[in-house]
């Protein structure tokens, strides 16, 4: 699936953070979590599709997102299956 916004775009479990005024210039990508992956490591979690920020300790279970329920079927459309990644880490 790829899916394309101003600042980023989305594939195959990717997220790529790009210039602005310019997708073709990749700044960085990480890996997106879904519901049921372990935390990789203890910070703060941004959900792709709504922006809201959690806190998720290493080896904790990823979960739904409270804002817009992503990975459930009352998410974004996109978003609505259970194998949907959408948890991205955020460095720094």
């Amino acid at each position: 699936m790829l899916i394309r916004t101003m600042n980023y775009v989305v594939q195959d479990s990717l997220f790529v953070f790009v210039k602005p005024n310019s997708m073709s210039r990749v700044v960085t990508a990480e890996k997106l979590y879904k519901i049921g992956d372990l935390a990789p490591a203890h910070g703060m979690y941004m959900c792709v599709p709504c922006g809201y920020v959690q806190e998720f300790k290493e080896g904790e279970l990823f979960t739904t997102c409270e804002l817009c329920l992503a990975g459930t079927i009352d998410g974004p459309e996109e978003y609505q299956d259970s194998d949907a990644e959408f948890w991205h880490l955020l460095e720094g």
